[in-house]
């Protein structure tokens, strides 16, 4: 009888299933503020991964593996710890000191702050916006040639007080010229506000989502699919704004990050499409 046990026993012991081996792997361990890396994880059953602060979705592809976009925040001070289950890997944070700029922009009268916080809710809705299915392939384009303007991070100073880091690009461009979508995507937000002016966000899927402030002009509405290269707009001077130019933003689970991370590389070169 005790044998029958044991043998049961031992039995039992080599049916239980082995335990995932978890592996992480991303696109770059060195960054620097405003990145974006691509992570990719195997061997897990888990649906998130903790990326510095953040707990962020895991989306399946076609090569086995669960993956999420992640930014750097353009604040970040130290380097940052990613996480699935037992699995961790840190990366290496570069910072280099940003640089400062001071704008004077004409004071506007009889503000409706109220409407303004209204509007600036609504933005960060739309740019915290998360849909399962990736929209677009292959690199990001610039919506407009014009040189760049001001760069990501800068520090602003405007009418004298600190205004912070620079939550996008500013690139040139004549009042009226073409603005285009960067990548394929859904148009989430399409209105005319006091700060930003005429405003469009873009959802490129799987928590990406690029914005396009200061528009004299829509060629899109809410609701839109646009293509890569579409004329979503014209560049203006509404809103706060010194004169006519385009600021382009890109945004990842709500973290901005420099727009051209986007433009630079293509993150799945060589990974499994979804």
């Amino acid at each position: 009888m005790r044998q029958g046990l044991r043998l049961m026993a031992a039995s039992a012991f080599f049916l239980l299933p082995l335990p995932l081996i978890c592996a992480i792997s991303i696109s770059s361990k060195t960054v620097s503020p405003g990145d974006v890396v691509l992570v990719s994880v195997s061997g897990s059953a888990a649906d998130g991964l903790r990326f510095g602060k953040k707990t962020l979705p895991l989306f399946p592809y076609n090569d086995g593996t669960k993956k999420c976009f992640a930014g750097v925040p353009f604040d970040a001070q130290e380097s940052i710890e990613v996480s699935c289950g037992e699995e961790k890997v840190r990366l290496k944070l570069t910072v280099t000191a940003a640089k400062t700029e001071k704008l004077s922009i004409p004071a506007k009268e009889n503000i409706d702050e109220a409407k303004a916080a209204a509007e600036h809710d609504r933005i960060l809705k739309a740019i915290a916006t998360v849909s399962g299915r990736k929209l677009w392939s292959g690199k990001f384009g610039k919506p407009v040639p014009g040189a760049v303007k001001t760069p990501f991070g800068v520090n602003r100073i405007v009418n004298g007080l600190p205004g912070g880091g620079h939550r996008g690009v500013d690139l040139g461009g004549a009042s009226g010229e073409p603005v285009k979508s960067a990548a394929a995507g859904r148009v989430l937000y399409c209105e005319k506000t006091i700060a930003s002016g005429n405003s469009i966000a873009l959802d490129h899927g799987q928590g990406v989502v690029s914005v396009y402030f200061h528009l004299s002009s829509f060629n899109v509405k809410a609701g839109d699919s646009v293509e890569k290269g579409q004329v979503i707009g014209a560049v203006g001077s509404t809103g706060f704004s010194t004169g006519p130019h385009l600021h382009w933003g890109a945004y990842v689970f709500g973290v901005c990050v420099d727009p051209f991370a986007f433009v630079r590389k293509d993150f799945f070169y060589g990974y499994g499409k979804r």
